[in-house]
């Protein structure tokens, strides 16, 4: 995802089309959300294959750097402005701000250090989010002018990372009424056996579903 503070989606299959609800998509080969493209002062888009993997650790870095430059290019944003951070599947949230522009951009070692979740106020600043099969989640409040990103897993969604993420924003003087969310693509059904007992856990926090 990408905004003036912006971040971004990792690299996506294009096999699970359920996830493209709500979603509109682009001619230069990225998606973003509807809802949220009435709003000109954010740009967001989530990558698809036809940029290659984003995430350290998979491919030689400097491929990733090359990777991240085209498509933060198709989007008019400078990879010095990025801020990413290091996925642990956790719940931690984190405050950026521009004394942390750049961090994370051209290698993991500078990235901010365990955390799912970037937040800021701060216009310019651009934040990243990559995942695999876990949910790229953005955030916006248009009233208050702060974004965030999420990677959502299933620990992370159990553990309430999208409601602890809502919890910061109130910290800032956000209204949840005010929130727009867009959920990105994850890995879905024809992908992916649910186990028994990660089942159980979900059943534990949601008896309804």
């Amino acid at each position: 995802f990408l905004g003036y503070f912006r971040g971004h989606g990792g690299n996506r299959d294009d096999d699970c089309p359920d996830w493209t609800r709500g979603v509109v998509l682009m001619e230069e080969g990225f998606f973003r959300f509807s809802n949220l493209s009435h709003f000109p002062e954010i740009i967001h888009g989530i990558s698809n294959r036809h940029f290659g993997d984003m995430r350290f650790g998979k491919i030689p870095a400097e491929m990733v750097v090359k990777n991240r430059q085209n498509f933060l290019k198709s989007l008019n944003v400078e990879i010095k402005d990025l801020i990413v951070h290091q996925l642990v599947h956790g719940v931690s949230i984190v405050r950026v701000g521009g004394e942390d522009r750049g961090k994370g951009s051209l290698a993991p070692s500078s990235a901010i250090s365990s955390t799912d979740g970037l937040i800021t106020s701060e216009k310019g600043l651009f934040l990243m989010v990559t995942a695999a099969d876990c949910l790229p989640i953005l955030i916006y409040d248009p009233v208050g002018r702060i974004v965030g990103v999420i990677h959502a897993g299933w620990r992370g969604i159990l553990n309430q990372i999208a409601a602890r993420t809502i919890d910061e924003f109130r910290k800032m003087s956000s209204e949840p009424s005010n929130l727009i969310v867009g959920l990105g693509p994850g890995i879905c059904q024809k992908h992916f056996v649910v186990k028994k007992d990660v089942l159980n856990k979900f059943m534990a926090f949601y008896p309804s579903a």
